[in-house]
């Protein structure tokens, strides 16, 4: 009996932008090499390739203005003297940028390489959408009310950066938010332009306590362009900082110092380090060894008596027995942080 393919086994070999292999298609346009697939124009097109092009003329006025600038300080004191041409190359890109939208596609890149937005030229594939295989999109977004072209360019962002766990975007415009449900907490990214952020919160809303905590792993940068080699980069490495750090404080919030917040400063996973606060004062405790070690806020030690009392006295403070407890409950905040990433 002679054996069958089945279609799902033929789909997997016919993508967008791939030739295929499939003698049905190949007979039948008589090409002997297969078929070229490409995607479908959107109704996002023409607004994505206006903001392209608007990015690319501004990006040509910065470098008019750089080359202004090293005309002027190169002429000081000879002023009364004629100015040196522009040159043809940033005349030609300031002429190309101006009807950008009516290029052929060859040479919008290519333009675009001179610039320095290598990294926007996927937005000038047909067929730009919202929602990729990696990100979903939220329920009820109206996409009249945002910039659609920033936030296509953030969802390529969020995209490339390959965070783990399911991300949907939110909200759209100059600066546009995506959520990451990791087990009971919610993690935000809101990405415009110059702008990465990410902030935390617990499954309830209404758990404030841990609410408190979690406020604790919200970050902030700002700087640099979305359109930059690298981005994706920069928010992956910010994502997992900040998610580490919120996923101790969620462990923070189930441990027996979650009543006392005010008693901790910054802790630190790799270090096994917490920085303690008592009487306005804050000293380091360090548990990765045997023993606790407990230094002042210059980095020196303090003797062992001493941190014996100092460990006696936030054992009081923090409703444990005594020290041997609170040196166990911050080392095992540690460990089930550590757990949490296993798992």
């Amino acid at each position: 009996m002679q054996g069958m393919s089945k279609n799902v086994d033929n789909r997997t070999r016919v993508q967008a932008g791939i030739k295929t292999g499939g003698q049905f298609a190949a007979e039948a346009h008589q090409e002997p090499h297969g078929v070229l697939l490409t995607r479908t124009p959107s109704p996002q097109d023409q607004a994505v390739l206006a903001a392209v092009g608007d990015l690319v003329r501004t990006n040509a006025n910065v470098e008019v203005g750089r080359w202004q600038r090293r005309m002027d300080k190169g002429r000081y004191g000879y002023e009364h003297e004629s100015t040196e041409p522009m040159p043809s190359a940033l005349f030609e890109a300031v002429r190309q940028a101006e009807g950008f939208e009516a290029l052929p596609r060859d040479e919008q890149e290519k333009l675009m390489d001179t610039l320095g937005l290598s990294v926007a030229k996927h937005m000038l594939e047909p067929g730009q959408t919202l929602g990729t295989d990696r990100i979903h999109v939220g329920e009820g977004l109206n996409l009249e009310d945002g910039n659609i072209a920033m936030t296509l360019a953030a969802q390529n962002t969020v995209h490339e950066a390959g965070i783990s766990g399911t991300v949907t975007l939110t909200d759209i415009g100059d600066v546009s938010e995506f959520t990451v449900q990791d087990a009971n907490v919610t993690h935000s990214l809101r990405v415009g332009s110059g702008l990465l952020s990410f902030a935390a919160k617990p499954e309830d809303e209404e758990d404030y306590a841990r609410r408190d905590w979690l406020d604790r792993a919200d970050i902030g940068s700002y700087g640099g362009s979305i359109f930059e080699k690298g981005h994706s980069e920069r928010l992956r490495s910010h994502y997992e900082g900040h998610r580490e750090y919120a996923v101790m404080m969620d462990v923070m919030a189930s441990s027996p110092f979650a009543d006392y917040a005010d008693n901790f400063g910054e802790l630190d996973r790799g270090a096994r380090t917490a920085t303690l606060t008592s009487d306005g004062t804050e000293s380091v405790l360090d548990v990765s060894g045997d023993e606790p070690v407990l230094k002042t806020e210059d980095e020196k030690p303090l003797h062992p008596s001493m941190t014996r009392g100092y460990l006696d006295h936030m054992a009081a403070q923090t409703g444990h027995a005594n020290r041997d407890a609170f040196v166990s409950s911050l080392r095992e905040v540690f460990r089930e942080t550590d757990r949490r990433f296993i798992r």
